[in-house]
């Protein structure tokens, strides 16, 4: 539990019997430009164990500085637990993680300022929800590939995940650039409503305060979890 929500997929071992099915789903894990960069097939439904895979495959090949994920505040600290036991995964707790915006409006608002992407330094318009366009355009897979072999299931997800990527790194350039644009804009307008709000106030406001307020309001809600 989180909030008011119970997620299914923050848990270390599955609590329903999978013995008599296949494949239950795909896990993807992708870069911030929605490419596909690593996939693992579920066995036992949701658990942090998928997590844990793509996330230590991932960090050992790419630079990575954030760690986007829908349940963050659950697998951190069971992350944090496991590297006790394996030191050697210890490296994985230099990454800087955060938790998907929209996903964290289903938590509690604690949770959310303590590990909402909204709330962590240099994460800038980031939401954590790039992949979701690219599980929705592989979701459409499922209607025939559930009557494939695994095999054919592989080659099928493999190419269509091939085409998805291509044409994302085809269109990259005009996608930063039209992103870059939106974030020079978004910069721009949200430092015009902070002026208007020092003006506004009774109070003196300066940069050192809202820095101020934002360590306690992160202190109280950490506090609270």
């Amino acid at each position: 539990m989180c909030g008011s929500s119970f997620w299914h997929a923050a848990r270390s071992k599955s609590t329903t019997s999978f013995s008599t099915m296949d494949e239950t789903g795909l896990v993807v894990a992708g870069c911030r430009h929605v490419v596909a960069l690593k996939a693992v097939n579920m066995f036992a439904g949701e658990q942090y164990g998928y997590a844990l895979y793509l996330h230590r495959a991932l960090s050992s090949k790419w630079n990575m500085q954030f760690v986007w994920q829908d349940i963050m505040c659950k697998y951190w600290p069971w992350l944090e637990r496991l590297c006790e036991k394996m030191p050697e995964l210890s490296q994985l707790l230099s990454n800087r993680k955060a938790l998907s915006v929209m996903h964290a409006k289903g938590h509690s608002l604690d949770c959310q300022i303590v590990w909402g992407g909204l709330y962590q330094e240099e994460a800038a318009l980031s939401t954590g929800e790039s992949m979701e366009q690219f599980f929705s355009y592989l979701a459409k897979c499922g209607l025939t590939t559930k009557n494939m072999s695994a095999a054919a299931r592989i080659d099928s997800l493999t190419e269509h995940t091939a085409f998805w990527n291509k044409r994302k790194i085809e269109n990259m350039a005009y996608s930063l650039a039209k992103q870059y644009m939106k974030t020079k804009n978004k910069l721009a307008l949200t430092e015009r409503e902070l002026e208007g709000l020092k003006c506004r106030s009774q109070y003196q406001i300066t940069d050192m305060q809202i820095q101020l307020w934002e360590t306690e309001l992160r202190d109280n809600a950490t506090g609270n979890i």
